[in-house]
């Protein structure tokens, strides 16, 4: 298996080069059954390392016990992979889950060991539990159409690899349903692509929804245990009508178990399945020996496998995939009468622990004609999620109206969809730094006139916070290839002192398009070191982003003048004591050598002759011909364009002074006066509050309250 995976990693250009680790994995979920079973005896929880411990002894046949698990992490590098935090739910064991993570790093940290910790779960059902400070998140992308095909390549390979007909037949439908926006969607995991595959293998069609597909695989194994014929095929036959609703109660009823303390595991006792069975059975009217006879028929399948029910772990029987069980839970759900349905949806809809069952029974209201008169139902519960606290201040109903919409639910049915995205937009009050990035995705042409009108009214008339968020979501919606976000970016994208600087902070960065990126090429252009050093800090991180192919980012990048003491081709900075008598150790002026021609050499060009500009260009000068001239024009320049907190009438002094020779400096002798300093520009401005500063070597002191040094 080893030389097949690291076959398969070098095939996706996945580096091998990297330090072995002792891998172990441990299932959050039993790992919190086991704490509630210690709970219930009065006996105390193990900790993760005594989990560790007892895993690896089972596995091996052997007992471990923690100081010999001290002892091997002590002595070898470890990855130690925590498995499903998300079917840990808030209302079981899942703090003591946490508190046990928190003490195994201690414990780590005793033995000086090497341990890399990656925790896994789905986006619902996780409230950021685990220390952003401490911990990298990583967020999983979904497939693009690419990389799911692919994946479906190699599944067939792996599936038929003497079958070269049948694996091509396959993978025609599957390339076929990538081209079509309904499918694609389908198409964004592992498991999904999977079903897919399954489903086409075995002669069907390609689903568009996630309830379809599910669904339909349900059919397709149901169909495939009936064809093994014999005894099995008369007992499936006999029950047909049943396996169905089986399945959905049983689902439910795992589904419900996992949300307490002890139930993460969802599993079923064979005895339990056996009431449940009978339960379903006698509500159909069956009694007596009929009743037994079918009950044991049914248990003596789901014991070797029942369709999706199986034995994985001796005495238990449980679904395969936990989605699978959720598929079941919303199946049950959206059965039976509108108004319980209607209840059941409602109460479920802000429990994490319940998102993807409601995802699915909502995708059923909408993939189902016979459902269609409890569409308006789905999309009524997001508005009533934020009519009452905390979910309004949270707006947990936007959230859950994003969750649908990038579900595809809806997709294809525009009266829904549109309010629904609507809600969406209102998580733009939560600020820029909880903004979700599927809100970007969601935005497509079919809806831009709502996207545009939102967007538009938040940046020209919301709160400051709002207006951030907005374009941080516009700039999204451009990567997405939109051209009417770039539309709107170029015809709201502020000028002069009206540029918000926290607006370039949010940008996204790669640009979406290039008539994006030379729009505010020419706004940085036209407004020059004028705006402060902000603004250019954005050049900087365009400097610092991923290399882009579609998008020329030079121009952006000839303007980062933070490239005149930072880049690696920036001579050293020094330091220069400034009142050192009056305040030891308070100010000091940094300054760069002047013989730093040859970088400067970058602000040339048509993009720098604005006089916004002159500045630099003055600067440039001053250090290819350092003399009293040069440096009074330096001066002028930046009094010209006001980038300096000194007065205007300080500064037009000075120069005159400096060009009526007032401070006796001539020739060699001012350029060894001057030689340790250059004017660069006002990110180098030093403010101070209780005094002034000496303006350069032999210069009157300028006295002022608050002020700053132009040379540095």
């Amino acid at each position: 298996m080893v030389p097949e995976i690291l076959k398969r990693a070098e095939g996706e250009r996945i580096s091998g080069s990297f330090p072995p680790r002792f891998p172990s994995h441990i299932s959050l979920p039993r790992f919190a059954d086991a704490i509630s079973a210690a709970r219930q005896t009065g006996a105390n929880p193990p900790s993760l390392l005594s989990q560790i411990a007892l895993e690896i002894g089972a596995s091996g046949d052997q007992e471990v016990d923690r100081s010999d698990l001290r002892n091997w992490l002590r002595s070898y590098p470890w990855i130690l992979v925590l498995d499903g935090l998300d079917e840990v739910p808030p209302t079981g064991e899942r703090p003591a889950v946490l508190e046990a993570i928190n003490v195994f790093f201690t414990e780590v940290n005793e033995v000086n060991a090497d341990v890399l910790v990656v925790v896994t779960t789905r986006p619902q059902g996780y409230n950021k539990d685990l220390d952003e400070k401490l911990w990298e998140h990583w967020r999983l992308a979904d497939l693009n159409p690419s990389q799911a095909l692919r994946y479906a390549k190699a599944f067939g390979e792996a599936r038929y690899p003497d079958d070269a007909l049948r694996r091509e037949d396959v993978h025609r439908s599957l390339v076929k349903a990538a081209g079509q926006a309904a499918t694609a969607r389908l198409m964004t995991s592992p498991l999904q692509v999977t079903i897919l595959h399954f489903i086409v293998d075995t002669g069907g069609g390609v689903p568009t929804a996630r309830w379809t597909l599910f669904n339909e695989y349900f059919e397709v194994l149901k169909r495939r245990e009936k064809a093994k014929g014999g005894e099995l095929q008369k007992i499936l036959e006999r029950h047909w009508g049943h396996l169905g609703p089986i399945h959905h109660r049983a689902g439910l009823v795992l589904q419900t178990d996992s949300e307490h303390a002890g139930g993460a595991g969802s599993r079923f006792t064979q005895e339990r399945l056996r009431r449940l069975i009978s339960a379903y059975l006698k509500s159909e009217g069956f009694a007596g020996d009929d009743l037994s006879g079918r009950v044991d028929e049914l248990m003596q399948l789901a014991i070797n496998r029942l369709v999706l029910l199986s034995q994985q772990i001796e005495g238990t029987i449980s679904f395969d995939v936990r989605s699978l069980q959720e598929f079941m839970a919303a199946a049950a759900i959206t059965s039976g009468d509108q108004e319980i349905m209607d209840r059941r949806l409602s109460h479920i809809a802000g429990i994490s622990h319940w998102r993807h069952v409601l995802l699915i029974a909502a995708s059923r209201c909408f993939a189902d004609d016979s459902f269609h008169y409890r569409r308006a139902t789905v999309t009524q519960i997001t508005r009533q999620m934020d009519a009452i606290e905390p979910d309004m201040i949270a707006r947990n109903g936007a959230r859950l109206a994003l969750d649908l919409l990038a579900d595809g639910v809806a997709l294809d049915h525009p009266n829904f969809r549109r309010p629904l995205l609507q809600h969406a937009l209102e998580q733009l009050d939560l600020g820029p730094r909880m903004l979700d990035e599927r809100l970007a995705r969601v935005c497509d042409d079919a809806v831009s006139d709502i996207a545009t009108g939102v967007i538009s009214r938040e940046i020209l008339e919301g709160s400051h916070a709002h207006a951030l968020s907005a374009w941080r979501l516009l700039f999204q919606i451009s990567q997405q290839g939109r051209s009417w976000a770039d539309d709107l970016i170029i015809q709201l994208w502020p000028q002069g002192d009206k540029i918000d600087f926290e607006a370039l902070d949010d940008v996204a960065v790669p640009l979406g398009s290039q008539r994006v990126a030379d729009h505010l090429a020419d706004s940085l252009a036209k407004e020059g070191p004028t705006l402060g050093l902000r603004p250019y800090t954005f050049a900087q991180k365009v400097a610092r982003s991923r290399r882009d192919d579609r998008v020329d980012y030079s121009r952006i990048r000839r303007m980062n003048f933070t490239e005149l003491y930072s880049s690696n081709d920036a001579p050293g900075r020094k330091s220069c004591p400034v009142l050192a008598k009056e305040y030891p150790g308070s100010y000091a002026v940094m300054f760069i050598p002047i013989n730093s021609n040859a970088i400067y050499e970058t602000f040339s060009g048509a993009d720098f002759e604005n006089d916004s500009w002159l500045p630099i260009r003055r600067v440039r000068e001053f250090i290819e011909s350092p003399d009293k001239m040069t440096l009074a024009a330096c001066v002028r320049a930046f009094c010209s364009v006001r980038v300096l907190a000194l007065r205007e009438e300080r500064l037009i002094r000075a120069s005159l002074a400096l060009l009526t020779g007032k401070f006796g400096m001539q020739g060699s002798s001012f350029l060894r006066s001057v030689s340790g300093f250059c004017c660069v520009s006002s990110q180098t401005i030093i403010r101070w509050e209780r005094a002034g500063t000496i303006f350069g070597p032999g210069l009157e002191q300028f006295s002022s309250r608050r002020g700053s040094c132009p040379l540095s």
